[in-house]
Protein backbone atom coordinates (compact mmCIF):
# COMPACT_ATOMS: atom_id res chain seq x y z
CA UNK A 1 0.00 0.00 0.00
CA UNK A 2 2.77 2.73 0.44
CA UNK A 3 5.66 3.28 -1.67
CA UNK A 4 8.52 5.68 -1.25
CA UNK A 5 11.09 6.91 -3.91
CA UNK A 6 9.15 5.06 -6.47
CA UNK A 7 5.99 5.04 -8.47
CA UNK A 8 3.45 2.46 -7.29
CA UNK A 9 1.93 0.12 -10.35
CA UNK A 10 -1.44 0.73 -10.62
CA UNK A 11 -2.37 -2.53 -11.83
CA UNK A 12 -5.21 -4.02 -13.08
CA UNK A 13 -6.65 -5.46 -9.70
CA UNK A 14 -5.71 -2.46 -7.81
CA UNK A 15 -8.34 0.40 -7.03
CA UNK A 16 -7.12 3.32 -6.57
CA UNK A 17 -10.15 4.60 -4.94
CA UNK A 18 -10.52 2.17 -2.20
CA UNK A 19 -6.18 2.34 -2.03
CA UNK A 20 -6.60 6.05 -0.66
CA UNK A 21 -9.45 5.03 1.35
CA UNK A 22 -6.95 2.45 2.92
CA UNK A 23 -4.13 4.98 3.21
CA UNK A 24 -6.93 7.23 4.89
CA UNK A 25 -7.13 4.72 7.56
CA UNK A 26 -3.35 4.52 7.48
CA UNK A 27 -2.78 8.04 8.37
CA UNK A 28 -5.18 8.03 11.14
CA UNK A 29 -3.47 5.80 13.01
CA UNK A 30 -0.47 8.35 12.98
CA UNK A 31 2.76 6.13 12.53
CA UNK A 32 5.71 7.65 13.78
CA UNK A 33 7.65 5.08 10.83
CA UNK A 34 6.26 2.86 8.31
CA UNK A 35 7.88 0.23 6.71
CA UNK A 36 6.78 0.61 2.70
CA UNK A 37 6.41 -2.40 0.40
CA UNK A 38 9.48 -0.98 -1.34
CA UNK A 39 11.83 1.96 -0.49
CA UNK A 40 13.07 2.65 2.92
CA UNK A 41 11.83 3.13 6.18
CA UNK A 42 9.97 6.49 6.50
CA UNK A 43 7.80 8.91 7.91
CA UNK A 44 4.29 9.64 7.13
CA UNK A 45 4.76 12.51 5.77
CA UNK A 46 7.53 10.90 2.83
CA UNK A 47 4.78 8.08 2.13
CA UNK A 48 1.84 10.90 1.53
CA UNK A 49 4.31 12.71 -0.45
CA UNK A 50 5.20 9.60 -3.06
CA UNK A 51 2.14 7.97 -2.34
CA UNK A 52 -1.19 9.45 -1.79
CA UNK A 53 -0.57 12.39 -3.20
CA UNK A 54 0.10 10.45 -6.63
CA UNK A 55 -2.61 8.68 -6.73
CA UNK A 56 -4.90 11.68 -5.92
CA UNK A 57 -3.46 13.57 -8.62
CA UNK A 58 -4.31 10.63 -10.94
CA UNK A 59 -7.79 10.64 -9.43
CA UNK A 60 -8.63 13.81 -9.76
CA UNK A 61 -7.06 14.31 -13.16
CA UNK A 62 -8.52 11.49 -14.53
CA UNK A 63 -11.74 12.25 -13.34
CA UNK A 64 -11.88 15.35 -14.60
CA UNK A 65 -11.26 13.85 -18.40
CA UNK A 66 -13.84 11.33 -17.92
CA UNK A 67 -16.39 13.85 -16.73
CA UNK A 68 -15.48 15.91 -19.87
CA UNK A 69 -15.65 12.94 -22.05
CA UNK A 70 -11.35 13.66 -22.74
CA UNK A 71 -10.36 10.77 -24.63
CA UNK A 72 -7.98 8.78 -23.15
CA UNK A 73 -4.62 9.23 -25.39
CA UNK A 74 -5.55 12.57 -24.09
CA UNK A 75 -6.04 12.27 -20.92
CA UNK A 76 -2.89 10.47 -20.29
CA UNK A 77 -0.92 13.16 -22.45
CA UNK A 78 -1.80 16.17 -19.97
CA UNK A 79 -1.48 14.51 -17.10
CA UNK A 80 1.28 16.89 -14.97
CA UNK A 81 3.56 13.84 -13.54
CA UNK A 82 6.49 16.72 -13.35
CA UNK A 83 5.98 16.33 -9.00
CA UNK A 84 6.44 12.97 -9.45
CA UNK A 85 9.46 12.48 -11.83
CA UNK A 86 12.11 12.21 -9.35
CA UNK A 87 10.71 9.03 -7.90
CA UNK A 88 12.27 6.03 -9.98
CA UNK A 89 10.55 4.01 -12.15
CA UNK A 90 7.99 7.23 -12.88
CA UNK A 91 8.59 7.23 -16.49
CA UNK A 92 7.84 3.76 -17.09
CA UNK A 93 4.45 3.51 -14.74
CA UNK A 94 2.72 6.74 -15.19
CA UNK A 95 1.38 5.59 -18.95
CA UNK A 96 -0.48 2.58 -17.50
CA UNK A 97 -1.33 4.06 -14.25
CA UNK A 98 -2.90 7.01 -15.86
CA UNK A 99 -4.65 4.53 -18.25
CA UNK A 100 -6.15 2.18 -15.69
CA UNK A 101 -7.06 5.19 -12.82
CA UNK A 102 -9.18 6.68 -16.11
CA UNK A 103 -10.88 2.94 -16.91
CA UNK A 104 -11.45 2.61 -12.87
CA UNK A 105 -13.03 6.17 -12.88
CA UNK A 106 -15.21 5.28 -16.14
CA UNK A 107 -17.09 2.64 -13.86
CA UNK A 108 -17.74 4.26 -11.22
Amino acid sequence: MVHVDRVQGVIPVSHTGRWLDNFAALEALQPARLVPGHGQVSSLARTQADTRNHLQALRTHMKKAVDDGTDLGAAIQSVDAAPFRHLHNAAERHPGNASRTYLQLERE
